[in-house]
């Protein structure tokens, strides 16, 4: 479920994380441009099927994780705290 909360610590949370991250980038670092190309068959959160180019979905994946990164930096300003740039270019900048 979106709403259920898989972890009480923010260590838990970190390592978890840093798994999953580790998990997506073993993935990406696997696909050829045949894969890419093929078709993702998949089911939404109500259960209805999909298929859709594994390009599109996976531009829809990182790409969605910029409306969350946007939300978090919302209510961190609604909070009164001064949220640290979440712009993919400073991180980039800060990584290159």
């Amino acid at each position: 479920r979106l709403d259920c909360q898989l972890f009480d610590d923010l260590a838990e949370l970190r390592q978890a994380r840093e798994e999953e991250d580790a998990r997506i980038l073993a993935y990406a670092e696997g696909l050829t441009a045949g894969k890419l190309a093929g078709e993702l068959t998949y089911r939404n959160t109500r259960g209805e099927a999909f298929s859709q180019p594994l390009a599109q979905v996976l531009a829809h994946v990182f790409n969605h994780q910029t409306h969350h990164r946007g939300q978090a930096h919302h209510m961190l300003s609604q909070l009164g705290a001064a949220p640290p740039s979440l712009d993919l270019i400073n991180f980039l900048r800060e990584a290159g």
